[in-house]
């Protein structure tokens, strides 16, 4: 197993799945803790921690098995298959999180299929999108068959163009606010 910090180091865990991490006191820490894909695991999100001078915290993760969903696929409105179309999970406390690592991608192939391993066994959300279509929250269900094509129908999004006049630096960025 693995355990990954948000900043961005990495830490793997000794032969008896122990990890002893030094951390900066003070400071909070969010833990995403995730076996490789073929143990079909899902990946465990967990923090904030923060920790006093010298102060040692202990904790035990138990990461449930999950299901595989081969045919979870994104399409847009004529049924076309999207490829590159990604998707966030949503947890129970409404965090939003990325899956992904090299043999666990988070966007869909060619045929619009997302990968089959590493999904919850209970009911869960996901937040799918692509671009140039709108986002959209879709619930997958406890029940799901791996052999049912479970469809989610993208449609094509609304757009602005912004024209920015004058003599300035380039790049610009533009936000926008909903």
């Amino acid at each position: 197993f693995k355990l990954n910090l948000f900043n961005g180091s990495s830490f793997q865990a000794i032969h008896d799945g122990t990890c002893k991490i030094p951390l900066i006191p003070h400071e909070p820490y969010y833990f995403i803790v995730k076996g490789d894909s073929k143990s079909n695991h899902p990946i465990a999100f967990f923090g904030p921690i923060v920790l006093e001078e010298g102060q040692e915290f202990k904790t035990q993760f138990i990461l449930p098995k999950t299901r595989k969903l081969p045919k979870i696929q994104v399409v847009d409105e004529a049924n076309n298959p999207l490829e590159k179309a990604t998707y966030l999970f949503k947890d129970a406390k409404g965090n939003y999180f990325e899956r992904f690592s090299i043999e666990l991608k988070s966007s869909t192939n060619e045929e619009g299929f997302f990968p089959e391993a590493g999904w919850p066994v209970e009911k869960f959300k996901i937040i799918v999108g692509r671009n140039g279509y709108e986002f959209r929250e879709i619930t997958i269900p406890s029940d799901l068959s791996p052999n049912q094509v479970f469809q989610i129908k993208l449609k094509e999004a609304a757009t602005i163009q912004c024209n920015i006049s004058g003599k300035l630096a380039l790049p610009i960025s533009v936000g926008i606010l909903n």
